[in-house]
C-alpha cells in the first residue's frame, strides 16, 4: 500500500485503495451496474430512446438490478470503514502485541511503520476454478492515531479475481486482535 493511501486511510478512517484494488473490491457492484445498463438500453440498442415505463418488465428488472447494485456498493463501502477503538497505550506497545499475535497465528507482516501495520493471512482453502471461491487470505490493516487504534480486515485482493464467499474470517481476525489488545 502506498504512503499517500496509508495517510488518507488514517486521516479519513477508511481504507483507501488504488485503482486496481477498487475495481476488484467493487466488482460485484460494477457487474450489477453493467447488467442494469444493458437491461435499460435493451442491450445498448436503444441508447437514445430509453423508456422508463414502469409497467414494462424490462424496466422493472433494470430497477431491481440498480437497487441491488446500490445495496452492494454501500455494503462494500462500509466494509472499508476502519473500526476505531480509543486507547491510552503507546502505539509501539500495541503494535508489539499485535506482532506477537501475528507470530502465533502465522500471519506475515507485509508492512510496518510507526503509525501503521499491515498483516497478511494465508488460508488453506483450495482455489476454485470457478469464479466463486472461499477466501485465500486477508489483509489486516492496523493504523495508529494518538489515543486511537484503527483496525479492519479485508479480503486479500491479490489472492483471487473471482467472487469470494466469506465464512467470517475477517471478523475472526478483528476479534483476535481486539482480544489480544484487551488482555494484559
Amino acid at each position: 500500500m502506498e504512503t499517500y493511501l496509508i495517510n488518507e486511510s488514517i486521516q479519513k478512517e477508511r481504507i483507501h485503495l488504488n485503482f486496481q484494488q477498487t475495481l476488484v473490491h467493487y466488482r460485484f457492484s460494477i457487474l450489477l451496474l453493467v447488467v442494469s445498463i444493458f437491461s435499460i438500453t435493451n442491450g445498448l440498442q436503444n441508447v437514445s430512446t430509453i423508456d422508463f415505463d414502469l409497467n414494462n418488465f424490462q424496466t422493472k428488472i433494470s430497477f431491481f438490478f440498480v437497487i441491488v447494485c446500490l445495496i452492494s456498493f454501500f455494503y462494500q463501502r462500509n466494509r472499508l470503514k476502519l473500526i476505531s477503538v480509543e486507547t491510552y497505550e503507546d502505539g509501539n506497545f500495541l503494535f508489539e502485541r499485535i506482532i506477537e499475535l501475528a507470530k502465533q497465528k502465522k500471519w506475515s507482516i507485509q508492512s510496518v511503520s510507526h503509525n501503521y501495520l499491515i498483516l497478511n493471512t494465508k488460508r488453506s482453502f483450495p482455489v476454485s476454478r470457478l469464479f466463486i471461491s472461499e477466501s485465500g487470505g486477508e489483509n489486516i490493516y492496523v493504523f495508529y492515531k494518538p489515543n486511537r487504534i484503527l483496525i479492519r480486515s479485508v479480503f486479500d485482493f491479490n489472492k483471487s479475481r473471482g467472487f469470494v464467499v466469506s465464512k467470517g474470517e475477517n471478523s475472526q481476525n478483528e476479534s483476535a486482535i481486539f482480544l489480544k489488545l484487551n488482555t494484559k
